[in-house]
């Protein structure tokens, strides 16, 4: 247990270089205590690691050679800390990982090696944190993972590797925070997902990819949330109790995970919210209105354009679908009309769709002249989608892919590779280098790229 300054410069004095791990607990807690640089060579604690109550430290430089914390890191109440560089040499956490009440604390650089949290994760009351890039790397928390009150923080850039939470994921309090669209890899949340209190949140498309939780779905006290799109594809069966309620701004909630959850019996609170979500009754309404039973609908990137994909069943006097499109998802536009196969697999490819995010829904036509509407759908198209190509194909050995020069300079595209049996192959992010297939088998093979969190699909010969 460290205090003062004096008692961390003595450390080597009274602990010999060789000395490179801590059994137990370290405490770092003093209010003199400036840097750390004493502790250089420690690379193993054995419980806890806790830094917390410095009023001077600015770094945690000193650190850098620590690779394993047994139990749980613990950093708080740190008046002056600006970043946590310095712990850059930890890949996981047994534990839990606390970063909570820093106020100058603006980044969390240094955490680009953490790939795994096992417990709780508490990203909390950092009044200043702007930027989690830092958190890049972080592929799943095992626990809960809390993103609250962190007053400045505008976006959750760079946590697009997470692709599992095994408790409650809680965004709540951050007053600054505009959209998640980062978090568009998450799969799964064991628990509760739980959207509380954003002032300016405008946005939660990047779930659109969140196909499990277990728990609550608690929408809360959004003032300028418009829509819950990017919530449609979660499995209605997880939901254990659905609350929309105070979203002054929300006008559209009849994604399909919410109309099929109200088809059931789960317990519900709907209120508070304008339009057509100010009451259980109205959102059930809309939903509802299709009179076929649509079982699926989506929408999907491709290099061509968007392709809208459906699915029914017991179909009976319906003439077929108008296909229709919006910027906004209020004022809509027919652009195509699919007829009656009487239930089924249909598609509809819009080949000019909006730049940028555009909303699609179907307006079931009976043959005296009624129709109703389908649940939203949306997708985001970008020029980039036009342009992108691989060469040179068939393939020796190594395989380009080109026309990704017009991508800003922080958007990352990750591929997979398949065989036609389906078996993953090649996995990783381009980044200006060509695909290594030389130690593959000839055979046509099957190249995934994400962009905008939508897939796009090349056939490959080798």
């Amino acid at each position: 247990m460290l205090n003062t300054q004096n008692q961390v410069d003595s450390f080597r004095i009274n602990y010999p270089s060789e000395c490179t791990q801590v059994v137990q607990d370290l405490i770092i807690s003093g209010e003199d205590i400036t840097h750390l640089d004493s502790l250089l060579g420690l690379n193993f604690i054995g419980r806890d690691l806790i830094i917390s109550g410095n009023l001077l430290l600015t770094t945690l430089h000193g650190l850098d050679s620590i690779v394993v914390v047994g139990r749980h890191l613990k950093i708080e109440d740190n008046l002056q800390l600006f970043d946590v560089n310095g712990l850059n040499g930890l890949q996981s956490i047994i534990g839990q990982l606390w970063i909570r009440n820093n106020p100058s604390l603006q980044h969390v650089d240094g955490l680009e090696n953490l790939s795994g949290i096992i417990d709780n994760f508490r990203l909390e009351g950092n009044a200043a944190l702007a930027d989690v890039s830092g958190l890049k790397s972080l592929g799943a928390v095992g626990g809960n993972f809390l993103i609250n009150n962190n007053v400045s923080l505008p976006n959750l850039y760079n946590l697009r590797k997470l692709m599992s939470v095994g408790g409650t994921l809680q965004i709540k309090g951050n007053s600054s925070l505009v959209q998640v669209s980062d978090l568009s890899h998450l799969q799964s949340i064991g628990g509760h997902l739980i959207i509380w209190g954003n002032d300016v949140l405008q946005s939660v498309h990047g779930f659109i990819h969140l196909t499990s939780i277990g728990g609550y779905l608690y929408i809360r006290n959004n003032p300028v949330l418009p829509d819950l799109l990017g919530l449609d594809n979660i499995d209605p069966t997880g939901i254990v109790f659905l609350i929309i309620k105070d979203n002054a701004s929300l006008s559209l909630c009849s994604v399909m995970s919410v109309c099929e959850y109200l088809n059931g019996t789960g317990p519900r609170v709907i209120n508070g919210n304008p339009a057509s979500c100010a009451t259980e009754a109205q959102v059930a309404d809309l939903c509802l209105l299709l009179p076929v039973s649509l079982v699926s609908f989506e929408a999907e990137v491709k290099a061509e354009g968007v392709l809208l994909r459906w699915e029914t069943e017991d179909e009976t006097e319906n003439l077929g679908f108008n296909i229709q499109r919006s910027a906004d998802a209020q004022k809509w536009e027919d652009i195509g009309f699919v007829s009656s196969s009487g239930g089924g697999v249909y598609s509809f490819l819009d080949e000019h769709p909006f730049s940028g995010r555009g909303f699609y829904r179907l307006q079931q036509v009976d043959p005296d002249g009624l129709s109703a509407y389908s649940p939203v759908a949306s997708a985001v198209w970008g020029e980039a989608f036009r342009q992108i190509f691989v060469y040179s194909n068939p393939v020796e050995n190594f395989l380009w892919v080109g026309g990704l020069s017009g991508l800003s300079a922080n958007e990352e595209v990750p591929y997979a590779l398949y065989d036609l049996a389906g078996r993953l192959m090649r996995r990783g992010v381009l980044e200006g280098a060509p695909i290594d297939l030389s130690d593959l088998p000839a055979g046509f093979y099957q190249l995934r790229l994400e962009l905008y969190g939508n897939e796009q699909i090349f056939k490959v010969m080798k």
